[in-house]
């Protein structure tokens, strides 16, 4: 009967889980004959591992601190050395041999203090007869080349200390911040972020955010001949960035519209509100329509987003009336008056002007600059001109100024008509 079995290949990479209750047997051999085996090359598959029922249930593994992934990685390996492990050593290695490996592998994390146990476990390691290492070799792999590690971590401590000077930073979301650090030492200094989902940092310590919260730097210090390899720990805290509204004033004209193509920095949704919407309106899509002559505000605002704080920008926009379209022009370029009806009489001649395309109502008025001509009456109403009683016989330059009164879309305006009146 096999109740735990497993292949040397992999006992050899790990004996995790392999936990025993009760004595070990092989064959009817106590452990110190299975380890005898072991070492002599016996297949695992020959193992038969029986279990008393009164035995007690063994501690966990043996766990060893480390400070590297190096170091870390090692550790793994020598966990190996698991319960099944430690009995067969206990009983197979000399008292002094087994009690000076156990107290390495018990190693939390590694001090000066610890050199005695150290050396003292490498030349237990290294004293062992041969079929003895190969079983330490087999039951926890990599032991050598932990030691070697420690070791060297003890050396590495002998050295002195390096200093790095860095200190917290707060930095918002669209904007960079060097760190800044310093060594007191001749490492070299490497930076890595905690979290590259808040910050990002670059080999020289400049550190970009991603989104806001807060994560750790950690600068090293690489060890060097001189000094030990130091790290340092900084706090980056990231707040919401600045959004920026860009927009810019505008005109336009009565029932006409204008985009104000406002823009924003981040990505927060822009909304518009018009100071006076009897002056104008604005829609969602910033477009404006003016509906009454004067200024109106529009406020256009970027809203608040998870990596950016809310902004608002406000515009002027002038609206004003568009130029009246009147068009006027003479009928004739002169007109006749009888001089023998003008002695008795003045005279009303039908209007002389043409106005069209006039928005508001026309008035006329006499605008002449010749001396004679300005004696004529214009009917305000109608155009029509009045020759005076009495107009000696000649030819006159009249001018008739227009005027349309426009109205809430467009302008007052005026036009001037020149012709002649001839009195014969």
């Amino acid at each position: 009967m096999i109740t735990s079995k497993s292949n040397k290949a992999s006992l050899r990479k790990r004996i995790v889980g392999a936990f025993v209750v009760g004595t070990l047997v092989v064959s009817g051999l106590p452990a110190p004959a299975l380890a005898d085996a072991l070492s002599n090359g016996a297949m695992v598959e020959d193992i038969e591992v029986v279990t008393q029922p009164d035995a007690q249930q063994p501690s966990d593994d043996i766990v060893v601190q480390t400070q590297d992934e190096e170091g870390q990685g090692l550790a793994l390996d020598v966990q190996g050395g698991t319960e099944l492990a430690d009995l067969l050593l206990q009983g197979s290695l000399d008292a002094d041999a087994y009690a000076a490996i156990k107290q390495v592998l018990d190693l939390g994390d590694i001090s000066l203090s610890d050199e005695a146990i150290v050396k003292t476990a490498s030349e237990a390691y290294e004293t062992l007869p041969q079929d003895q290492k190969r079983l330490v070799d087999m039951l926890i792999p990599q032991i050598s080349e932990y030691i070697a590690w420690i070791k060297a971590q003890i050396e590495e401590l002998k050295k002195p200390a390096q200093t790095i000077s860095a200190c917290d930073k707060t930095v918002a979301i669209g904007k960079t911040v060097k760190l800044d650090a310093q060594n007191f030492g001749d490492g070299v200094l490497t930076y890595e972020s905690s979290d590259k989902a808040v910050v990002t940092v670059s080999a020289d310590g400049v550190v970009e955010p991603v989104s806001v919260g807060m994560a750790k730097i950690i600068i090293t210090a690489s060890s060097t001949n001189t000094y030990r390899k130091t790290v340092k720990k900084v706090n980056v805290t990231v707040s919401k960035g600045k959004q920026t509204v860009t927009a810019t004033d505008k005109k336009v004209l009565v029932n006409k519209t204008v985009k104000l193509n406002a823009k924003t920095s981040a990505d927060g949704k822009l909304t518009y509100k018009s100071s006076n919407k009897a002056i104008a309106t604005v829609n969602s899509k910033g477009v404006v329509t003016g509906k009454k002559a004067g200024n109106v505000i529009i406020t256009i605002t970027a809203a608040e987003t998870a990596s950016y704080k809310k902004a608002v920008k406000q515009v002027i926009v002038s609206v004003s009336k568009a130029a009246n379209t009147l068009a006027a022009k003479a009928k004739s370029a002169t007109i006749k008056a009888s001089a023998a009806k003008l002695a008795k009489n003045a005279v009303t001649l039908a209007s002389n002007v043409v106005a069209t395309k006039a928005v508001g109502k026309l008035t006329y008025a006499n605008a002449s600059i010749d001396g004679t001509a300005k004696k004529f009456g214009v009917n305000a109403k109608t155009g029509k001109l009045t020759v005076p009683k009495g107009t000696k016989k000649g030819t006159y330059q009249v001018r008739v100024k227009v005027t349309a009164a426009g109205d809430v879309a467009f302008l007052k305006g005026a036009k001037t008509v020149s012709y002649k009146v001839q009195v014969q």
